[in-house]
């Protein structure tokens, strides 16, 4: 997938897709039975430690991290 941290959190939205988070912040997401490997830092997301991940509004995750930090991020 991409990716050699452990996942630390998943989610699966309504839409069916199923959303993994590792331990360093990458996504991995399944739909349509094809993986996506997101890369946190090319993606610039935060670099803390992520606490959870949930199903936000329509297209959007919102995921928190341990510094108090929570982001919107469009799928």
């Amino acid at each position: 997938t991409g990716s050699i941290s452990p996942i630390s959190r998943i989610i699966a939205l309504k839409n069916g897709s199923v959303w993994c988070m590792t331990t360093k912040g990458d996504l991995l997401c399944k739909a349509n039975n094809t993986w996506k490997f997101i890369d946190a830092k090319v993606q610039q997301l935060p670099a803390y430690q992520p606490i959870a991940i949930a199903e936000g509004e329509s297209g959007y995750l919102l995921i928190s991290y341990e510094n108090g930090e929570v982001i919107s991020l469009k799928y």
